[in-house]
């Protein structure tokens, strides 16, 4: 059985790169530039077959140009339109033609972006590997920007790592750098030191922390982030054993994350839940919670 699995995954895997070689444009979309197909990308639209579409024809026209630049950032977009199992080989790819570019900026940002494909798949040294070899690039150049998303991607592997007080450090960096230069950027570093914070047992600060998010968050019109700082600060107040307010501030966050299909946050929330019901011995209550947990 494994090795029949085994050989229809190489099946797979060679039907697509077959597929890849023989694509062709289409006519409507043969004299269209690469700044066309740029823009036409969507990233948090992952199965949009229009977007594939799109992206094919990015890497074939970089491809029969012979554009070393544009060939790397079509790969990038494959990374995020195509089958997970790909997502290694398109990074690999990206980072071999940005290599041929000589673009520190290139190079890096494609060493950053296989970095963060080995951070989706939870393989966090490698991740960090890579953030290290894309940071040596990367401070060639004059690029700001690129430089702190290299320090938030760094910080998440440090923080998924339980290197807490280092994540802090360079969150807060974050912070203030995006706070001028980019509000969703802004708003995730705010809730990312704030979730530091609590994992250090400083539940103050880390409430100090949800409060501005929740302003921010409001004020950029970024709602779903609201939920998020507001289920942060439910479980901030379960250590705080304010229970009450805990289970209030849960039970308002919990509709965005099923929605997100945030499934870890969904059941973390009813643990939560639970928990706090328990401390005020409404057992009953409590149960119910925790059976959603099992």
């Amino acid at each position: 059985m494994k090795k029949n699995y085994l050989i229809l995954l190489l099946l797979c895997f060679f039907i697509s790169l077959n597929a890849q070689k023989k694509f062709t444009i289409p006519d409507s979309l043969a004299n269209k530039n690469y700044n066309y197909f740029s823009e036409k990308i969507n990233y948090k639209e992952s199965d949009s077959l229009k977007e594939r579409l799109y992206v094919q024809s990015w890497l074939a026209k970089a491809k029969s140009e012979r554009n070393d630049k544009q060939m790397a950032l079509a790969y990038k977009s494959l990374i995020y339109k195509f089958d997970k199992k790909f997502r290694h080989q398109y990074a690999d790819s990206s980072v071999n033609a940005a290599k041929r570019t000589n673009s520190p900026e290139l190079i890096g940002s494609a060493y950053m972006t296989k970095g963060i494909v080995y951070y989706d798949g939870k393989q966090m040294i490698k991740a960090l590997d890579n953030y290290l070899i894309a940071e040596d690039y990367i401070a060639k150049t004059n690029d700001d920007y690129l430089t702190y998303k290299l320090k938030y991607c760094k910080a998440l592997t440090k923080y998924y790592l339980g290197f807490y007080h280092e994540a802090i450090a360079l969150f807060t960096e974050c912070v203030t750098y995006f706070k001028e230069q980019n509000d969703h950027a802004y708003v995730n570093s705010l809730y990312s030191l704030g979730q530091c914070y609590s994992r250090v047992n400083k539940y103050q600060l880390s409430s100090q922390i949800n409060q501005i998010g929740i302003k921010a968050a409001t004020q950029f019109e970024i709602f779903r982030m609201k939920s998020y700082f507001l289920f942060s600060e439910g479980i901030n107040q379960s250590f705080k054993h304010n229970y009450v307010d805990a289970i209030k501030k849960l039970s308002l966050a919990l509709p965005d994350i099923k929605t997100n299909k945030d499934f870890a946050n969904e059941t973390l929330a009813y643990f939560y839940i639970g928990k706090n019901y328990w401390s005020q011995n409404q057992k009953e209550k409590a149960v119910v919670y925790f059976k959603k947990v099992d």
